[in-house]
């Protein structure tokens, strides 16, 4: 059986990561930080806070609902006093109906990447005021390359001026890709 906290933690994040960004003032501090690998390469700081932080992460993630059948399932919760950890399994399928950004880069039909998160959160007042996740983020573009190493490290090197372009937008309180359809 779930606790109150896990149920608050699925209520939420479902929402947010549908695109509702009213749930911010529900259910996360004015201070909320947030620290995604994303964050790391794009932040000086490695984190972003507050309502900011909590729109780029609904983004990011409405950005894959672009273009894979995605589900996001808690495998392990563990939870002391104010604090909840999370060892989440995020599975993406491609799916080539949706029209999304990625149609054209050659992925086969049946792709699935399977992502291993660890996230802690860290409640105050009743409410989410830090969210720290990591994953293997190299592992994950190797399975974009569906195991080639060269087209991974190919692609990971492309990168640069995306992240130098997102780290430059981000410092201005911009978010660095174009809104979605929400």
């Amino acid at each position: 059986m779930k606790s109150e906290k896990s149920r608050f933690l699925d209520k939420c994040y479902d929402r947010l990561y549908s695109g509702d960004l009213t749930v911010f003032e529900e259910c996360f501090t004015p201070d909320y930080t947030l620290c995604i690998p994303e964050t790391q390469l794009m932040t000086n700081a490695g984190y972003l806070k507050g309502e900011f932080a909590a729109e780029f992460l609904s983004h990011i993630i409405q950005g894959d609902a672009k273009n894979f059948d995605r589900t996001i399932e808690t495998v392990r919760e563990v939870e002391q006093g104010d604090t909840v950890v999370r060892e989440i399994l995020y599975t993406m399928k491609m799916n080539p109906n949706k029209p999304g950004d990625m149609l054209d880069a050659n992925y086969p039909p049946d792709m699935k990447i399977v992502i291993r998160l660890m996230t802690l959160y860290q409640f105050r007042d009743g409410k989410i005021c830090e969210e720290f996740t990591t994953y293997n983020l190299l592992a994950t573009e190797l399975d974009f390359a569906q195991g080639d190493l060269k087209k991974a490290v190919a692609k990971i090197l492309k990168m640069e001026p995306m992240m130098k372009e997102a780290k430059a937008k981000l410092a201005k309180g911009e978010l660095p890709f174009p809104p979605n359809p929400s």
